[in-house]
């Protein structure tokens, strides 16, 4: 397992590892890594959607009026117990959700506000 900020990573992609990219460095070194932190600045938005290969393309502040988290009825995997609950309080200066490119997507939500995925899990890769 491998945890690490979205800050982290912006430092790490501006240095070179000798001709490997972060991403496929990430990804080969745990099976499961999780990456936490993101903010709302080009720097988070551009690492994010590199590290989903597209598919989420930022993170912006969550809406105001929606005042609790819900975990997905079909995140029970991960969830366990807590899967198809809501739950809160939202902080809208903290509490940030990602911005979903229109199509398929790699990536599962587990937890939402309101519309917007809050945690989400990659799904059909070797990793998670």
């Amino acid at each position: 397992m491998l945890i690490t900020s979205a800050q982290t990573l912006c430092r790490a992609s501006d240095q070179k590892h000798a001709g490997l990219g972060w991403r496929q460095l990430l990804m080969n070194s745990a099976s499961n890594v999780l990456v936490y932190g993101f903010e709302p600045t080009l720097s988070h938005n551009r690492i994010l959607e590199e590290l989903t290969s597209g598919d989420f393309l930022g993170v912006e502040p969550s809406r105001p009026g929606i005042s609790e988290f819900r975990v997905e009825q079909d995140s029970r995997q991960i969830c366990k117990q807590f899967a198809g609950l809501a739950f809160g309080s939202v902080d809208p200066d903290k509490d940030f959700t990602f911005i979903e490119r229109a199509g398929q997507s790699h990536y599962a939500p587990s937890l939402r506000i309101g519309q917007g995925p809050f945690f989400v899990c990659a799904k059909d890769q070797g990793g998670q």
